[in-house]
């Protein structure tokens, strides 16, 4: 079961669109106004307010069974609820898997697959279309992970740095760990291992997120709308 959906920012939505705010008090908002005189205009304190615009698409998971795959488990008393669990952890990965990948929402293609990841833009295409969001060429292959990662640090929004992970392809944060000269065993790494950081900051790693693509943002960022 993929849990990654668990770690982002789920918003329960009423209608098909949402505006979710976030507000950020800014640094350094302490001042001194001597008593019995009113603070000016440069004294309130301040604040930034962020936000994004969620616009809910229909998706369908249609289900089929084989009859000769019902007589041949007829027998099964977990058979309904072993169907059920199935097909709900498609749907959540499938989801995850777009959020990753997905490219556009206008849903064409020539194709199931080219369609599916134009079922609705990802969190990596928002942050592409986003001209705000810090953006850098990399070339881990020549220039290696750990350089490429510091790269990354190095031009990220440093209001943000203390919070945020990097988020890599599964493959990718193993190559990153080679190239620390640990060994890499049958045991999963998880969150704890060095060789899951750099420099102090967590790695993230998800099979479906694209090989040689990285992003560095709090987690809490991600935002997931489910319209109910």
């Amino acid at each position: 079961k993929d849990g990654f959906l668990s770690k982002v920012t789920t918003v329960r939505m009423s209608k098909l669109t949402r505006m979710v705010d976030v507000l950020d008090i800014l640094r350094r908002q302490l001042v001194r106004v001597p008593q019995g005189t009113d603070p000016d205009a440069g004294q309130f304190g301040d604040a930034a307010e962020f936000g994004c615009k969620l616009t809910a698409l229909d998706v369908q998971l249609f289900p089929t069974l084989t009859l000769d795959f019902l007589r041949e488990n007829k027998d099964n008393p977990n058979l309904l609820k072993e169907i059920e669990t199935g097909f709900n952890t498609r749907l959540t990965t499938d989801l995850v898997d777009l959020g990753f990948n997905g490219i556009a929402d206008d849903a064409a293609g020539a194709d199931r697959a080219a369609k599916f990841i134009r079922l609705n833009k990802g969190w990596l295409q928002i942050m592409r279309d986003a001209g705000n969001t810090p953006k850098i060429n990399i070339d881990p292959a020549t220039d290696g992970w750990i350089a490429s990662l510091r790269t990354i640090m190095d031009a990220s929004d440093t209001r943000f740095r203390s919070s945020s992970v990097f988020l890599m392809n599964e493959a990718d944060a193993d190559e990153y760990a080679r190239e620390l000269n640990a060994p890499i065993t049958g045991t999963a790494m998880n969150a704890d291992s060095p060789l899951r950081r750099f420099e102090g900051k967590p790695i993230e790693a998800h099979p479906d997120m694209p090989r040689g693509s990285v992003a560095f943002t709090p987690l809490k960022n991600l935002v997931y709308g489910v319209s109910t």
